[in-house]
């Protein structure tokens, strides 16, 4: 074994089921395998782990250091690939359990994609994730054969409940649920009776996350909360809550959310679960402003608790036109951002530090991605047609305005 360059930990650590496409995946980036019923019955619980893809793929990885084909996505987005700070498996640890890292069971996250039923039109998201997006487009959304959906909803959830009881009882294990907007789709409940019934025999209560916006009605948001009251005795409850900007940027960047709203909702959850996550996307409209929305994080959620209760979990947007790459690096201050970021965590009451040095190697590997896309008439077009079809102007917004000024300017 050379090094560790092409290794992502979570290729061995995830698994990821999509109800809607019927497929599944080991990393939220790898290209996902489709698995029909067929297929799905013949494999049964093997198929979360032991499928010969994942097998083949698992030893191409360890035997010839090199990135299999279903992960594309980190091989297209190098050297900036967030595989480099998702991996946290160390040489050493890579040499030492060769023999086994193919054919043992490392499994700690399993995730479920339920549906595209959503309340926002998010602007990196689109009609394939969000039925508000399939509207706004004039997208046909048309629901699978219902029968053979149904059918295969209750095999791989069978499977998966026979799949839990194979893992070892002292893993630490989570599930995170998300869609669409899981808060709105009815399955949700389902699903977590269904695996609140497969996990007495863990030594650790399993985590249980729900991947949410937190847009929703009271309704919706007391359903939950009954929910998690009823069954705290079983799981670790964990909301990942999808936000990155504040107010009206916030708004604008995730369309139809409401924020005064969502801050009551923030406000009225935040005591009830055992953690939550800010899941932040930063797209071209978000980077720029993140210090601003560190400290409206800490004012919110508190500062003895960082790391403990609460804490961030960072992405990008690494395709499309609001991919953070069509922004120039001036325009992001990282300096500032990271001081107002130690700023506030020197305030902590002893904070995590391995999270803390996790969180400076994201903003690192997030800064040196701008400006490796060269703005064109493609991503001008982008922004204007959703600013008309919206009534937003994106232009006026901070860098927005600024990239696409330099881009007219180079017209001249």
């Amino acid at each position: 074994m050379k090094n560790n360059y092409n290794i992502c930990s979570k290729m061995w650590t995830d698994t990821n089921i999509n109800f809607g496409k019927q497929t599944i995946r080991h990393c939220c980036k790898q290209e996902a395998m489709p698995l029909g019923l067929d297929e799905l019955t013949k494999f049964k619980s093997e198929v979360f782990e032991n499928h010969p893809l994942n097998i083949a793929n698992k030893k191409q990885m360890v035997e010839q250091d090199q990135l299999p084909a279903s992960c594309q996505w980190c091989i297209n987005t190098e050297p900036n690939s967030i595989k480099h700070v998702w991996n946290e498996w160390s040489d050493e640890f890579i040499k030492e359990q060769g023999g086994t890292l193919v054919n043992d069971s490392h499994i700690g996250y399993i995730e479920l994609d339920i549906g595209t039923s959503c309340d926002m039109a998010c602007v990196y998201c689109g009609p394939w994730a969000s039925s508000t997006w399939a509207k706004e487009l004039g997208v046909s959304s048309k629901a699978p054969d219902k029968e053979a959906n149904d059918e295969w909803h209750e095999k791989v959830l069978q499977y998966l409940s026979e799949y839990i009881l194979t893992i070892p009882n002292s893993r630490q294990l989570t599930f995170n649920i998300l869609g669409g907007e899981p808060l709105l789709i009815a399955e949700t409940y389902k699903i977590i009776e269904y695996i609140a019934t497969r996990c007495s025999h863990f030594e650790k209560k399993p985590i249980l996350m729900i991947t949410t916006n937190l847009n929703c009605k009271p309704k919706l948001l007391e359903r939950l909360m009954d929910t998690i009251q009823n069954t705290s005795h079983i799981f670790n409850w964990v909301i990942s809550i999808s936000i990155e900007n504040i107010d009206k940027q916030a708004e604008a960047v995730r369309y139809h959310l409401d924020w005064k709203r969502f801050e009551n909702n923030i406000n009225t959850i935040k005591d009830h679960v055992d953690r939550i996550y800010l899941t932040t996307t930063f797209s071209i409209l978000s980077f720029a402003q993140f210090g601003e929305f560190i400290a409206w994080a800490f004012g919110i959620l508190g500062t003895d608790t960082y790391t403990k209760t609460w804490d961030f979990s960072l992405n990008s947007v690494q395709e499309g036109y609001t991919d953070i790459a069509y922004c120039d690096a001036s325009l992001v201050d990282i300096a500032h951002i990271k001081t107002v970021y130690q700023h506030f965590v020197s305030k902590c009451d002893s904070p995590e530090q391995w999270r803390i040095d996790q969180i400076d190697r994201h903003l690192d590997n997030l800064y040196s991605r701008l400006g490796t896309k060269p703005v064109n008439a493609g991503f001008v077009s982008f922004w204007t047609a959703i600013s008309n079809r919206r009534s937003i102007n994106y232009f006026e917004m901070y860098p927005l305005d600024r990239i696409s000024k330099s881009y007219n300017d180079q017209l001249c």
